[in-house]
């Protein structure tokens, strides 16, 4: 496994850490796993032995109500960790399902605890890698609580953007309302966060909205020339206005909680 795959290209600081740390990271074994759309992973309160790493595609974390609603604990991209916070738990607290064709890598939870307790170096890095997640879920139960459904997806959408991985050479902070036909042009090259594909009923199941309510959000910020939908693909048209909506100073708050 390279440098550029698995669970050394979680983490931004990798490459400061001495030789051997770095090298027992990269050489640290994994199983690949390959997920068609839909299909659930793992179940909630299975046995916890694995952490995954995305490699490619989307998935999320569920659990199942008593009425038989599901809440999205979390969406996940490619290049981030899921099962930080199962670590120490011997079943696992939430279902794992594909959104896309995904692609993960599985380690042993032991082997990977054993690694990073025997470093203070990798140690380190963990604990930035969830101290970040926290402050992230903390927003986002924030928002459920005290915010309006149009707040709540303004932030969700920038908390996508920031989190999504994707190549930006404008750099996300520079961006200002651009004419759609330019915002085209940078997305089929890939050189842009601007477009992402998330399906309305996890934009719901995550925010606690109905999709009725989700769809009537993003008419209104479609008609306010934020964003624009097409199948299901949003594109972010205005990042300054969505910041404004959401509440988010890019200089401070939300750099903190992007990470």
């Amino acid at each position: 496994m390279g440098y550029q795959t698995g669970l050394y290209a979680c983490f931004e600081d990798a490459d400061t850490l001495p030789p051997l740390d770095r090298q027992q990271l990269v050489e640290l074994s994994s199983e690949r796993l390959v997920c068609p759309k839909d299909e659930i992973i793992l179940r909630e309160g299975e046995p916890a032995h694995g952490l995954f790493v995305v490699e490619r595609g989307l998935c999320y974390t569920q659990r199942f109500l008593e009425d038989g609603t599901r809440q999205i604990i979390d969406v996940h991209f490619p290049g981030e960790i899921i099962g930080l916070d199962q670590l120490s738990q011997p079943l696992h607290l939430s279902g794992l399902a594909a959104m896309t064709d995904t692609a993960l890598f599985m380690y042993n939870k032991l082997s990977v605890m054993h690694l990073f307790t025997g470093s203070p170096a990798l140690a380190r890095l963990l604990l930035n890698m969830v101290s970040r997640g926290q402050a992230i879920m903390t927003e986002r139960i924030v928002g459920l609580a005290r915010h309006g459904a149009l707040r709540r997806i303004a932030h969700f959408l920038l908390e996508i953007l920031h989190r999504g991985g994707y190549a930006n050479p404008i750099g996300v902070r520079a961006l200002r309302k651009i004419p759609a036909d330019q915002a085209d042009q940078a997305n089929r090259g890939l050189q842009s966060p601007l477009t992402f594909r998330i399906p309305h009923n996890v934009i719901a199941d995550t925010l606690g909205l109905s999709i009725v309510h989700v769809s009537r959000v993003l008419r209104q910020l479609r008609e306010q020339d934020m964003i624009s939908t097409q199948n299901q693909g949003i594109t972010l048209m205005d990042v300054d206005g969505l910041r404004d909506i959401a509440g988010v100073d890019p200089a401070a708050r939300w750099r903190t909680v992007a990470g």
